[in-house]
């Protein structure tokens, strides 16, 4: 009898350091390969017939076969014994045209990794999700939005979200009581360079986590305030899809250029203390693992 393969399902979220820890991954193959790893991140998850959803038989009104996807598996396996999968799209999207989606926070990830999992019968399936205080994730959210084009108030992109009404606990805990999911790690966004070799140890291997080395540089910089100022003021007619980038290369962020900052302080206050708390609820979760800058 064939054994299992084991399979890392890193879901994201966005906009909390998934593109550096995809690179980071990809360029430590050779450590990955020694260790009988094999990686599979956007470069290979996206495009036609490349998404997880074609690849593993979950398009909507077809029926899963467990067998067919187990195969395929095997097959992006090959001599390994771990498949890591790292797409923040499968967990569902963060904005659309209008701007940020509503509460809760990707509303139907529990339903997507739960068909997977179900496709993935007798393989171990462990997930992956990085948190990120609310605000701040907003913002940044906010900013990528622009780099691809979609130009908004920060207003209208927000609409009537309050940072403090955003709950983490809401999505772990509904990933967690997937049926066939092994266990869920979490560990804060802001925590990451401090946290990544632990999470890899997880991800990965025991022994090869500290052995991979973490891409050098920020994988993804933001906008400056005034970059935004600048594609707000170019954004009447039909603008350029590469508006953003332009005002990032123009405006980096800098010593006199800082972030964009559009919360109050007091919507700052409120949502760093929901984000405490609601850490806290992650910390007692049943089957999650809260991975600490001092914790093993």
């Amino acid at each position: 009898m064939k054994k299992p393969i084991k399979v890392s399902l890193h879901l994201g979220a966005h906009k909390t350091a998934s593109t550096h820890l995809q690179k980071t991954l990809e360029s430590n193959s050779a450590v990955l390969e020694r260790a009988r790893v094999v990686f599979y991140g956007p470069s290979r998850l996206r495009g036609p017939g490349a998404a997880i959803p074609h690849r593993f038989g979950l398009v909507k009104d077809e029926q899963t076969n467990p067998a067919r996807a187990s195969e395929v598996l095997r097959q992006m396996a090959g001599s390994a014994r771990r498949v890591v999968l790292s797409e923040e799209n499968f967990l569902g999207g963060l904005y659309s045209g209008e701007g940020a989606r509503g509460l809760p926070l990707y509303g139907l990830a529990h339903a997507r990794v739960g068909r997977l999992a179900a496709a993935l019968a007798g393989h171990p399936v462990s997930v992956f999700v990085a948190v990120r205080e609310p605000a701040s994730f907003l913002v940044s959210a906010y900013s990528q939005n622009m780099m691809s084009g979609t130009y908004l108030p920060f207003s209208r992109f927000v609409r009537s979200i309050d940072p403090a009404q955003i709950r983490w606990s809401d999505l772990i805990g509904r990933l967690s009581a997937v049926e066939g999911i092994e266990h869920v790690y979490v560990w804060r966004y802001e925590d990451y360079a401090k946290v990544i070799a632990k999470v890899l140890r997880r991800m990965v291997a025991w022994r090869i986590g500290p052995m991979v080395e973490p891409l050098g540089r920020v994988a993804h910089m933001g906008l400056s305030a005034r970059a935004i100022a600048h594609v707000l003021e170019q954004m009447e007619g039909t603008p350029s899809p590469s508006l953003g980038r332009q005002a990032r290369e123009l405006f980096p962020i800098s010593e006199t250029e800082p972030r964009f900052a559009p919360w109050r302080d007091d919507a700052l206050a409120g949502s760093r203390a929901a984000y405490d708390a609601d850490l806290e609820r992650l910390r007692t979760m049943d089957r999650v693992t809260f991975i600490q800058p001092n914790s093993r």
